[in-house]
């Protein structure tokens, strides 16, 4: 979870309004510099949430254990994240 998935074109949604199911983003996501394992899962808005995005994605398996940065990109506009960071056991 985290901020920064910016503008969907999949939704449309009121300043301050929760978000509706549905809100898609077209994104890539690297995980320690690596493309996660095969494609994401979801990337968006969280349902009914105010400002929090979802990123739900498979770590890649060659993945070296210990804390990782994590960054998506959004394909159609170039906008990158603000870097993340998940630890790999």
């Amino acid at each position: 979870y985290g901020t920064g998935v910016g503008n969907l074109s999949t939704c449309a949604n009121a300043t301050g309004a929760g978000a509706p199911g549905g809100c898609t983003a077209a994104e890539t996501v690297t995980v320690g510099g690596q493309p996660t394992a095969g494609t994401y899962f979801f990337a968006g808005w969280t349902p009914t949430s105010v400002g929090l995005a979802q990123w739900t994605v498979q770590i890649p398996a060659n993945s070296t254990p210990g804390a990782q940065t994590v960054v998506a990109t959004d394909t159609a506009t170039g906008a990158v994240t603000p870097k993340g960071t998940i630890y790999v056991k």
